[in-house]
């Protein structure tokens, strides 16, 4: 029957590298940015200017050049319960992109990701007033970084149904964004939709740079 044409094959196989390489969670580096953006907040109790010298703010960066805020604002955060989410995503999301992209690029990554994210929202801002800090930014450019790994992979299969394999990535990404990316009227979404994105396509970008480097 046409159903049964239509079904074969699925649900998709798993899809995984032509080589399967165990690698042990890297938490080392994770853990110890997480102590350096408990230091930041330790600071801010005695420095609260702190935040208005290093919060992402669109003015600054556009009028004034300041663009060196879209890092620091990735550091400060408004309170501890900004402050403890942030820690635990950061902390193992930024493990699980170590792991499969490895410490020095996986960070280079991240950084490229999260900075571009928040220089993207202040450009959607600009030139209305809008700042903004918290680590969250640089949390779902880790997860679209993971996502953007497994849809390049996905594609690269050679089953017949093969727009399904690529549904599975894309559909887990984007349910976690919008299960933890939305949130009450201090949640900036759209700085986690634009961390998301840049993440997405460098992850994407970065996944067929080394099949198309294995190819050779």
């Amino acid at each position: 029957t046409s159903y049964d044409r239509e079904s074969t094959g699925w649900p998709p196989p798993v899809v995984s590298e032509e080589k399967p390489v165990m690698v042990r969670a890297d938490f080392v580096t994770p853990l110890l940015w997480a102590l350096a953006v408990l230091a930041v907040f330790r600071g801010q109790w005695s420095h609260p200017e702190w935040a208005d010298a290093g919060a992402l703010d669109a003015t600054a960066i556009f009028e004034h050049g300041e663009v060196w805020r879209a890092l620091t604002a990735l550091f400060l955060h408004a309170d501890a319960a900004h402050l403890a989410p942030n820690l635990f995503g950061g902390v193992f999301l930024f493990a699980a992109v170590l792991s499969v992209f490895g410490r020095a690029r996986g960070w280079l990554f991240l950084g490229l990701a999260a900075v571009a994210g928040n220089l993207g929202v202040a450009a959607m801002h600009y030139p209305d007033p809008y700042r903004s800090l918290g680590a969250s930014t640089a949390i779902f450019a880790a997860l679209g970084l993971l996502t953007g790994r497994a849809v390049r992979i996905a594609a690269d299969t050679q089953h017949p149904h093969r727009w399904r394999s690529l549904f599975v990535p894309t559909a887990a990404g984007l349910t976690v964004l919008a299960l933890y990316g939305a949130g009450g009227p201090t949640v900036d979404v759209l700085a986690h939709v634009t961390g998301f994105s840049t993440g997405l396509v460098l992850g994407f970008i970065a996944a067929w740079l080394a099949s198309t480097a294995n190819s050779r």
